[in-house]
C-alpha cells in the first residue's frame, strides 16, 4: 500500500500541527504502523548534509517531530532518530543546523549519532558485491525501522528514495566501499538483510538538477508519501521526479532479490489531492514494471 497526499498550504509556512495531521492522514491510508505495543523504534532520516531543511538537501524537522508524536501514540516504547552524514561530514552538526535535534527532543525522542556508537558485522546473504558489512547497533537491536527519506535526485543513481536512505545505517568504511565497488548494487544488497519496516517519504520540500542530492536546487513538491514497501513507494516516488524506475538499476535488483514490487498491479495506490505524473498513469497502466 501506498499513500500520496498534498498540501493545499505553503510549505515553508506549515506549523508543526499541520504537517502532523497531513502526515496522519497518510498512514492512515495505509495499513499503518505494525510494531507492538512498547518495543523500540528506531526513525532514520536524512542527515546527509549540514544545512537548513529549507535546501531539500535533508529531512525536514516538522515531518520527524510528527512521526515521533505519531509512533508515540501507537504505543511505541523507546524512540530513537539515528542517522550518520555523508563521510566527512559531521552529523551532530547536522542535527543541530538543520533543527531536527532540537524538535525530536521536543517530542520525546532519544537523538544518536550513528557514527559514534558500535557496529554489529552482518553477512549478506546475496554473497555478491560485498560479503559483509557494519551496521550500527541501535539499528541492528531495534524492533521496528521507519525510513524518512526526502524526494531527491541524485547525480550517481539518478533518485536516492527510501533503498538508498539505508545507507547510512553502515560504518564509513564499508560506504566507501560501495562507492568504490557498485553502488547500485550494494544499495540492493543491503536492502536484503536491512531495509525498513515503514517509510514516511518527506517530499514537502525535495531537491532536483545538478549539484544533487546535496546541492541541487529545491523544489516545494508538497508531498507526504507512506508505504509498507520501501521498494514500491521508491517507484511510485521516482515518477514524481519524473524518473523512469526502470531506469534506475538499485531497484531493478532490490526486486530480482525479493526486497518488495515495482509491480503496480500489485499495490494499492492512495492519491489524496494529488494529480499523478503521466509516468505514473503509464506504469499504473501498464502493470508489471
Amino acid at each position: 500500500m501506498v499513500s500520496v497526499l498534498k498540501t493545499d498550504g505553503n510549505v515553508y509556512q506549515m506549523g508543526n500541527q499541520e504537517v502532523y495531521e497531513l502526515v496522519g492522514r497518510a498512514v492512515s491510508g495505509t495499513e499503518g504502523f505494525k510494531f507492538q505495543e512498547g518495543d523500540t523504534v528506531l526513525i532514520k532520516p536524512n542527515m546527509a548534509f549540514p544545512g537548513s531543511w529549507e535546501t531539500g538537501a535533508i529531512s525536514d524537522p516538522r515531518l520527524v517531530q510528527a512521526v515521533i508524536r505519531l509512533v508515540r501514540e501507537r504505543g511505541a516504547g523507546r524512540i530513537l532518530v539515528a542517522d550518520s552524514s555523508v563521510v566527512g561530514t559531521n552529523t551532530e552538526e547536522v542535527y543541530s543546523v538543520s533543527g531536527v535535534r532540537a524538535a525530536s527532543e521536543a517530542a520525546g525522542a532519544e537523538v544518536i549519532d550513528l557514527r559514534g556508537g558500535d557496529f554489529v558485522p552482518v553477512r549478506l546473504p546475496v554473497g555478491g558485491l560485498i560479503q559483509s558489512i557494519r551496521i550500527a547497533r541501535p539499528v541492528f537491536e531495534a524492533d521496528y525501522i521507519i525510513s524518512l527519506p526526502v524526494l531527491k535526485e541524485h547525480a550517481a543513481t539518478l533518485v536516492t528514495l527510501s533503498l538508498k536512505n539505508m545507507k547510512g545505517t553502515m560504518h564509513d568504511d564499508d560506504k566507501r566501499r560501495f562507492h568504490a565497488l557498485g553502488l547500485h548494487k550494494g544499495i540492493s544488497e543491503l536492502n536484503v538483510i536491512f531495509r525498513p519496516d515503514y517509510v514516511v517519504l518527506d517530499g514537502l520540500i525535495g531537491m532536483v538538477g545538478p549539484g544533487c542530492p546535496g546541492f541541487g536546487t529545491p523544489k516545494a513538491f508538497g508531498l507526504v508519501m507512506v508505504a509498507n514497501d520501501a521498494l514500491s513507494i521508491d517507484t511510485v516516488a521516482a515518477t514524481f521526479l519524473n524518473v523512469d524506475p526502470r531506469r534506475v538499476e538499485h531497484m531493478g535488483l532490490a526486486e530480482q532479490y525479493g526486497v518488495g514490487t515495482m509491480d503496480l498491479r500489485k499495490v494499492e495506490l492512495h492519491l489524496e489531492n494529488v494529480e499523478p505524473p503521466a509516468l505514473l498513469r503509464d506504469l499504473i497502466k501498464g502493470g508489471v514494471v
